[in-house]
């Protein structure tokens, strides 16, 4: 069951490409995107804090110090141990690859200097990990893959793997890091951009998972994981309706990006896709990374859908935030951007059972899995807590979308 929240009122937020990164289970820092009004290339990047408890908003952008990046979308951020790491994104007259990292404690930007000549990039997606195997520890690396840029008019794609790692504080407010580019064996996905990506321990041991988006021509519907322990691409053969197929691409247009990007984030037993669906409506599919099968979850209400938007997790609760909605079903299957007021909307989800139940039989078969070593009370306060959401999943369970 989706509800509407009412949004503050503020002409300065994004309206779609921008970035939101969780800071905590309360607040999410939402960063730059291209906003509805014409904007100047050399403008400081829009910072926003969002409040999820109280559901209210905070202009950061004047309290940054003077050095700050330019105004951007399409780019990438995530949280590591030393803040937020921001890379690339494009605005109207530049492709972007610098590096800045953000100190929310502060409200300061720092410029961090790769040791490593990178492409210009925008629309990649980036995920956040940790270069210590065990699970629990603080991401402290950032990896990067695919994006494009504009190359006078028609756009390149990229499908390289960018690793940003070791970030270190030098003199008058700069920072270092180190910049490779891993070199990845077996079959690896075309260059794309616009595409989802995530973090999981899921497949055994640490993976990123890379699903969809699009070059000049094609819309992808695939499924890729990367192996970040081995560096190993493989493909994963998925069943059931992905929500990926339905898209269609119109002829590529220079100097202008259509916004296609979904939103994809984790979820326990899985990934969780949040898509366009039936009559330009919001729809949420899990991706089962045990059986590698696609599930629609049914739902009431749902929103319109909003392209290019950005959303975080906190705990039971997902937050989209902005994006851009189509005018009429002409205009949305053509792909063609019509930009309402520049707004933030905000909905409740409310998850029901069917959401619940397949992460209790994963733990089931975890818990059969270490029978032979007498290890299954472990298992149980984690197993009781399961139950009760599973008993209780009737009563709905708010998630902000």
């Amino acid at each position: 069951l989706w509800q509407d929240l009412p949004d503050a009122n503020t002409t300065t937020r994004a309206v779609y490409g921008h970035v939101a990164v969780a800071l905590s289970t309360k607040h999410v820092l939402v960063l730059g995107g291209k906003l509805e009004r014409r904007t100047r290339p050399e403008e400081p990047l829009p910072v926003h804090l969002f409040d999820a408890q109280h559901r209210a908003w905070s202009v950061l952008t004047k309290r940054t110090c003077t050095q700050s990046p330019c105004i951007r979308w399409g780019h990438c951020a995530c949280l590591i141990s030393s803040g937020v790491l921001l890379l690339g994104g494009c605005n109207s007259l530049y492709n972007l690859c610098d590096c800045w990292l953000f100190q929310p404690t502060s409200c300061t930007w720092c410029k961090v200097a790769l040791g490593h000549n990178i492409e210009v990039r925008s629309f990649a997606s980036a995920v956040a990990v940790s270069s210590n195997e065990a699970r629990g520890q603080r991401p402290d690396s950032m990896i990067v893959f695919g994006g494009q840029w504009c190359n006078g008019g028609p756009y390149e794609y990229l499908n390289e793997v960018l690793k940003i790692h070791q970030v270190d504080a030098l003199q008058h407010a700069q920072m270092r890091a180190s910049a490779s580019l891993p070199h990845c064996s077996g079959e690896e996905p075309k260059p794309r951009a616009q595409h989802l990506a995530a973090a999981t321990h899921l497949l055994g041991g640490r993976h990123m998972v890379v699903a969809g988006g699009c070059n000049a021509n094609f819309i992808f519907d695939d499924v890729w994981s990367l192996c970040l322990d081995r560096w190993s691409w493989s493909r994963l053969q998925c069943s059931g309706v992905s929500p990926l197929v339905s898209m269609h691409r119109s002829p590529e247009q220079n100097f202008r990006v259509a916004p296609l990007r979904q939103l994809m984030l984790g979820a326990r037993g899985g990934l969780m896709v949040v898509s366009e669906g039936d009559d330009a409506l919001t729809a949420i599919h899990l991706l089962d990374l045990d059986r590698h099968k696609w599930q629609l979850i049914e739902q009431c209400r749902a929103p319109e859908w909003r392209k290019n938007s950005a959303a975080v997790r906190l705990g039971r609760e997902v937050f989209v935030f902005g994006g851009i909605a189509s005018k009429s079903t002409s205009r949305r299957n053509q792909h063609e951007i019509e930009v309402g007021e520049a707004s933030m909307p905000v909905n409740i989800l409310r998850v029901r059972t069917s959401l619940w139940w397949p992460h209790v039989r994963l733990l089931f078969q975890g818990l059969n899995d270490s029978c032979s070593s007498f290890s299954i009370l472990a298992g149980l306060p984690q197993l009781v807590q399961l139950i009760m959401e599973f008993l209780h999943a009737d009563q709905d369970l708010e998630a902000a979308v």
